[in-house]
């Protein structure tokens, strides 16, 4: 099932619990090579924002959200996350000049990216990007991408 599909907060919870096979999140998470002590999902669409951030939390990390790469900036600018998920195609700051933005202030730059796309080919270029760990494909999302993604960023559940 892809992240385009519609779901409920329960159906989302039970995806994320099934492939878990958890119930419960753990404890907090080690940090990683961000500099804050949680992941910032970025993200238009709620139904993809609260299925990351229920998996991220599951996973065992405390995880917030943003509604647009705008409001990330915000959120990065007051407290600095560990890491940060950020979909490329949204209104009001698109993930291209919210990433560019991070990656020119000296307070955000060693955050790790993971970007999120419906348009992200698994032979593209956009992991080359500064500050960029790796893609994901909205598509294509799976519990163990996410893990392997941020593992390459430094950052391991319990």
């Amino acid at each position: 099932m892809g992240l385009e599909a519609r779901m409920t907060g329960i159906e989302t919870r039970c995806l994320a619990e099934t492939a878990l096979g958890v119930a419960a999140p753990r404890e907090p998470s080690e940090k990683g090579c961000g500099v804050g002590d949680y992941i910032l999902v970025v993200d238009d669409d709620p139904d993809v924002r609260n299925l990351i951030l229920e998996v991220l939390r599951l996973l065992g990390f405390e995880a917030r959200k943003a509604v647009d790469g705008q409001q990330a900036l915000q959120i990065v600018e007051e407290h600095p996350p560990q890491a940060i998920v950020l979909d490329l195609m949204m209104p009001t700051l698109n993930g291209f000049l919210t990433l560019t933005r991070l990656q020119r202030d000296r307070k955000s730059r060693p955050i790790p990216i993971i970007l999120l796309s419906g348009l992200a080919e698994t032979n593209c270029s956009m992991h080359k990007l500064p500050g960029v760990v790796g893609v994901m494909r909205k598509g294509d999302f799976s519990v163990e991408g996410l893990r392997t993604l941020l593992s390459r960023a430094g950052i391991k559940a319990r």
